[in-house]
């Protein structure tokens, strides 16, 4: 079973079970998703990474003590990523990272669209010398925002600037853009590729689900 942390608090059981939904759809596999506490704006500066941070990896040992088998941090910026590696004995897998090596191995030209200003560092080291740039769509600057007419119409243009800076994959850089399937419903109508965080998450994932059902090496050779 993959456990989901969602970084925006959701009072909605409904709406904290999205994203794992949406992984279950696209690759079958079990599920639980649950959020971090007292963020209704989720993570969107170092102040709120800062505070997210224990609470992630709070979260990390319920759901390892609840059955989980990986772990699934939906936030670009892969909060507690490495603390959560080291407080559970499962895979821990980051959005953020998981995305990167995605859009890398797709494209030469990567654009990324955020709502931070400044990209974490660990992202700027994956996409190396392919990063063409980053945009932040016009008067967005958390993740709810971009559930919003104007959210979305503000990441479109943002696309379309990065698009004309050269880049023919944008990687977005808020797992926001899964909640409204941005990727799905603009990647055609804009003519580049969309990179959505969530889905790359959960293709790394299920790699991992694949190989806990794989028999032992040597096993084949038997048969």
């Amino acid at each position: 079973m993959l456990g989901i942390i969602r970084v925006l608090t959701l009072q909605d059981q409904d709406a904290v079970d999205l994203h794992g939904r949406i992984v279950s759809q696209a690759f079958g596999m079990s599920v639980r998703s649950a959020c971090i506490p007292d963020q209704p704006q989720g993570i969107f500066d170092d102040e709120t990474m800062y505070r997210a941070i224990p609470k992630v990896i709070e979260l990390a040992t319920v759901l390892e003590r609840n059955g989980c088998t990986q772990i699934a941090i939906s936030c670009f910026g892969d909060p507690a990523l490495t603390e959560a590696r080291a407080a559970v004995a499962v895979p821990v897998l980051g959005a953020g990272s998981a995305s990167a090596h995605m859009a890398r191995a797709l494209s030469d030209r990567i654009g990324v669209l955020t709502i931070v200003d400044a990209l974490p560092r660990h992202i700027l080291d994956i996409l190396g010398e392919r990063f063409v740039g980053m945009d932040k769509p016009d008067g967005i600057g958390t993740s709810p925002q971009l559930t919003t007419d104007m959210g979305k119409a503000a990441a479109v243009e943002g696309v379309r600037r990065l698009k004309a800076r050269g880049a023919d994959t944008i990687l977005l850089g808020c797992t926001g853009f899964a909640t409204v399937k941005f990727a799905y419903q603009m990647g055609d109508r804009l003519g580049v590729r969309l990179v959505d965080p969530l889905l790359a998450l959960a293709a790394c994932a299920s790699i991992g689900a694949m190989r806990a059902r794989l028999p032992p090496s040597g096993e084949h050779d038997r048969r």
